[in-house]
């Protein structure tokens, strides 16, 4: 079992900081052995984003979620679904930080990339379709 699904453990069973070290320690090793342009180094900032969102903590965890999304688009491209699923995230962090407005283009962008990639039934397209819906309700 790797770090990353120990964390996860953690996390589901509400040890946030627990899950948070975790994650911490998963992603020096990634940088370490991988290098700082790996997707796993992205998933490791994108986790420790949500974390520290769930948290509370939106104002630390944006530039973790805008890092992640970068790299991811940088290594991956930008219609990768691990992008999409970054931006997914960092669309519902600006919502959470009261900018539906800024939120919404880059969940519709989510959601599109989404519907290509993996295809409409795709547990990630609903959740950015739900979430798009969301916002749209909200901001309307």
């Amino acid at each position: 079992m790797t770090i990353t699904c120990l964390a996860s453990v953690l996390r589901d069973l509400g040890d946030l900081a627990g899950a948070r070290r975790l994650l911490e320690t998963a992603l020096a090793t990634h940088m370490r052995v991988l290098g700082p342009e790996h997707p796993r180094v992205a998933q490791s900032l994108d986790h420790i984003g949500w974390i520290l969102r769930q948290q509370g903590n939106v104002d630390a965890a944006r530039p973790l979620m805008e890092r992640a999304h970068r790299l991811y688009e940088r290594v991956l491209g930008p219609d990768h679904p691990y992008t999409a699923r970054s931006l997914h995230s960092l669309a519902l962090l600006l919502r959470d930080q009261g900018e539906s407005t800024e939120a919404e283009p880059l969940l519709r962008l989510a959601l599109t990339t989404l519907e290509r990639a993996v295809g409409p039934d795709h547990r990630w397209t609903v959740e950015s379709s739900a979430a798009l819906r969301d916002i749209s309700r909200d901001s309307g």
